[in-house]
């Protein structure tokens, strides 16, 4: 259950979780959100905090139906990360490295979901 992750989370010695990737047959995704009908996304959970969805800004009101903190990548400038690396994949690596700066994600972090694996280092 949703309830017991941070009990989960500490035995098994995580600081924090990540699931992302696109939401269609993703059940790690669909659980933690609800079923909230996004494309895809990522969320993110420090041990200890509330969970954060962070979606496309076209998103965030299925999102907020999830009952998680939203946050767009807008917000984490995926658009202007795109420009500057022209390379989606790098930009998204690093929307992720601003993703765990501003929630103080440090220590043992584990990836789940059907994102790209690449995106975790």
């Amino acid at each position: 259950m949703k309830s017991d992750l941070d009990r989960l989370m500490h035995e098994r010695g995580l600081d924090a979780i990540v699931v992302m990737g696109p939401a269609p047959e993703n059940h790690a995704l669909h659980y933690l959100t609800g079923g909230a009908k996004i494309t895809e996304g990522i969320v993110v959970k420090r041990r200890g905090e509330p969970a954060v969805l962070v979606c496309g800004p076209m998103e965030r009101e299925e999102a907020a139906k999830s009952g998680l903190q939203t946050a767009t990548y807008n917000e984490f400038d995926l658009p202007r990360l795109i420009r500057e690396t022209g390379s989606y994949f790098e930009a998204r690596v690093r929307m992720l490295a601003a993703i765990f700066e501003r929630r103080a994600i440090t220590g043992t972090v584990s990836f789940y979901g059907l994102g790209d694996p690449g995106q975790s280092f």
